[in-house]
């Protein structure tokens, strides 16, 4: 599911991407995915302009799992990293050979 949502959150479906983290959450509340899936949470609800959403969800973050940022780099890249869409590789040829 995790996985899921971050192909959702490079495709831009930010909305798509906060209903899989809380699918997780919901679902999987004893796994090591919880902390992943309120991360997705707050990085999507931060996109779609939600703050009143992205910070309680990163309030329940921090008061159940108070170190996991520096714990876990997955968890960083999801909040902070870069997530954006990738080109593929028939758009870079493209590019390649419309600039020739």
């Amino acid at each position: 599911e995790i996985y899921v949502a971050e192909y959702y959150m490079r495709r831009g479906a930010f909305l798509a991407a906060a209903s899989r983290g809380q699918y997780v959450v919901s679902n999987f509340s004893r796994t090591q995915a919880v902390p992943l899936g309120l991360a997705v949470m707050v990085r999507s609800y931060k996109e779609i302009n939600m703050p009143d959403l992205a910070a309680d969800a990163k309030r329940i973050l921090d008061k159940n799992f108070p170190n996991i940022e520096t714990e876990n780099p997955r968890l960083n890249y999801i909040l902070n990293g870069n997530i954006t869409k990738k080109q593929g590789f028939f758009s870079r040829i493209g590019k390649g050979l419309l600039a020739n």
